[in-house]
């Protein structure tokens, strides 16, 4: 009498089903990595993090973070004719924290535009009413520190209604209304677009009559090349009438020079001025406070990489008690760095903390060109 062997058959099985699982694995990879953008970052963490649109600061009125992604169409995993049922989020692998679940209020509008490396702090106004594809309820999800690898896609837009991609630049615009202090990082890719310079502090400032020392700061170290610019900010000075205008101070780097008795003892020059450019106050993100700039264009001369040199400001400040109404900025010195063929255009990433003015064309703040989050579209 033949005996049956249940567990030979379900060997043979196994053996027989394998290359249908396999086959079913791959597809489902394949259809993954077909989804996600920028491409090569279906399973691969992008190594960056961006704070929009799912943080919220509890300073700024209403509770609302606001982001544009532009997308160059070329970029995307898929084509012409793709229905896009909603988009994905995942967490950032670069802060060791885990981020608590919120209830959010969403509200997502998509649009082709002409150039998607043409939009800027302005990218607001492209969209319509007509574009919104997402306006309800939505649980942040809570997400547990980083481990190894790219986190799930957890936290998920399903759209109503399926929206047909025509082909071309692509324009997402993201609005999150939830509670203040809310923290939730996006995973996020940074391309190198140059070999920027590097920023080094030489001394700090003195104070001004706004009762706080002068910084000094090179706003985009990465722009710092041949053929780029430098971005200088003096901050913390005096507000109008106060506060008169700031000299910028170009030159050597120079050990610490007392000014004498006219000036505050915390007042030291950090520089062998060469070059001087006045410039007058703004208002600053602080509402106390004023700060200067200066953009410093750089030849397109190769072998201005590695040049050093330092900066200061001096600040015209009517307010001060010393004898000389003069007080300084920290000084930095500033390298430059390499100039490099920069990558193709993929995308940029930009953002608003609060609530923008009706009709503001400067209300963005403006990521640099390939610093964009990683997006499932599903």
């Amino acid at each position: 009498m033949r005996t049956f062997d249940r567990s030979s058959v379900f060997v043979r099985l196994r053996a027989s089903l394998a290359p249908a699982f396999a086959a079913a694995w791959l597809i489902g990879a394949s259809l993954a990595a077909q989804s996600v953008w920028p491409q090569g970052y279906a399973t691969q963490p992008g190594g960056a993090a961006l704070a929009t649109p799912f943080s919220i600061t509890a300073s700024l009125q209403p509770l609302r973070t606001h982001a544009v992604v532009a997308l160059r169409g070329a970029s995307l995993p898929f084509g012409a004719g793709r229905k896009i049922q909603g988009l994905a989020f995942r967490r950032d692998t670069k802060q060791a924290l885990a981020y608590a679940s919120y209830a959010a209020t969403v509200r997502v509008r998509m649009r082709v535009v002409a150039d998607a490396a043409g939009l800027t702090a302005a990218a607001h106004l492209v969209f319509s009413a007509a574009d919104e594809v997402f306006n309800a309820s939505v649980l942040v999800p809570a997400a547990p520190p980083p481990v190894a690898g790219a986190a799930p896609f957890d936290l998920r837009i399903p759209f109503a209604k399926a929206w047909d991609y025509p082909g071309g630049d692509l324009a997402i615009e993201v609005f999150v209304d939830g509670p203040g202090r809310a923290l939730w990082r996006c995973d996020a890719v940074e391309g190198v677009v140059q070999d920027g310079g590097r920023v080094f502090n030489l001394l700090g400032g003195c104070p001004t009559s706004a009762l706080a020392p002068a910084t000094l700061r090179a706003a985009d170290s990465r722009r710092i090349y041949p053929s780029g610019r430098i971005d200088l900010v003096v901050d913390r000075l005096a507000l109008p009438p106060q506060g008169l205008g700031n000299v910028f101070l170009l030159g050597a780097a120079s050990a610490p020079i007392d000014l004498g008795s006219s000036f505050d003892p915390a007042c030291k020059l950090g520089v062998w001025p060469i070059a001087l450019q006045v410039t007058g106050l703004f208002g600053d993100r602080l509402p106390l406070h004023a700060r200067a700039a200066l953009a410093v264009a750089l030849p397109n001369d190769a072998t201005l990489a590695g040049l050093r040199f330092a900066v200061q400001g001096l600040v015209i400040d009517a307010g001060l008690t010393s004898a000389v109404p003069l007080a300084v900025s920290q000084a930095i010195e500033v390298e430059v760095g390499r100039a490099l063929a920069p990558p193709a255009f993929v995308g940029r990433h930009m953002w608003k903390h609060g609530a923008l003015s009706a009709g503001a064309v400067d209300g963005l703040q403006l990521g640099p060109a390939n610093l964009v989050p990683v997006i499932a579209f599903l």
